[in-house]
């Protein structure tokens, strides 16, 4: 009887609020996915080779978001005079990078057959590094919403250091000749140590809101870079947004 009550009590505890205010650091884990992508000039600039390339023959270019992941731990203090803001740390791995897709299409009468091969090729280059990165100095304010529930809003600065990853490039060619369809696939990777002129550092800002339900925490928040990925004449630069679940100890 004294197990099931000591059960009862540790799960009703971790419902309720923490002592945010207290003069104790809250220490928080997150993790989640992360959405990468990439703001600049960059993406007119890949635009123009594409169309450049492939004259009449391109249909369309698009930049969707990469997908993949974000680990942290951070420590939330209370600032004694004004108790519903605080300051804080965090650290973790996660990463940056982008995506970019191309299609075109073309076709022409085989000199040997005298038939006709049509291509639609889809194209896609896709970054993706791991980095550690660490906010040395963040504030934010908790609001209580309910007995339970607390509305958390924060902002902060952030440097990251790559450490590991690559650069990818796949094709489709989808052909069509005498009524007979198949795909030709080809695939190449370059690491980032072989990358040129590529930036391994990245320093920027990050903005989040997210809701306290007892020890539980969903957090929204965005990262934007303010460091060149690439020594270029144009503009590309590191975002993204994260979808973390979190827990205070």
């Amino acid at each position: 009887m004294c197990f099931g009550m000591t059960v009862f009590n540790t799960d009703a505890q971790v419902f309720e609020r923490p002592d945010f205010k207290g003069d104790k650091m809250t220490w928080i884990v997150r993790a989640g996915a992360n959405f990468n992508s990439a703001t600049g000039d960059w993406k007119d600039k890949m635009l123009s080779d594409w169309k450049d390339s492939h004259n009449i023959d391109f249909k369309d270019g698009t930049f969707p978001s990469n997908t993949s992941f974000d680990v942290s731990i951070a420590f939330n203090k209370s600032i004694k005079q004004l108790p519903s803001l605080y300051w804080g740390m965090e650290m973790g791995v996660s990463t940056r990078g982008y995506k970019a897709n191309a299609e075109w299409e073309s076709g022409h009468i085989s000199s040997t057959w005298g038939d006709y091969i049509g291509h639609r090729i889809e194209e896609s280059q896709t970054l993706m590094a791991y980095n550690a990165y660490f906010t040395p100095v963040m504030f934010g304010y908790k609001y209580e919403l309910l007995s339970n529930m607390t509305l958390d809003a924060h902002i902060g600065a952030f440097a990251s250091y790559d450490f590991a990853g690559n650069s990818k490039r796949d094709t489709y060619d989808w052909q069509t000749s005498s009524g007979k369809d198949r795909v030709k696939e080809s695939s190449s990777k370059t690491s980032l140590e072989d990358l040129k002129d590529y930036s391994r550092f990245d320093a920027g800002m990050n903005i989040g809101i997210g809701v306290w339900f007892g020890h539980f925490n969903l957090d929204f928040s965005w990262q934007r870079g303010f460091v060149n990925m690439f020594d270029s004449d144009y503009s590309i630069k590191s975002q993204s947004l994260k979808l973390r679940l979190g827990y205070a100890f």
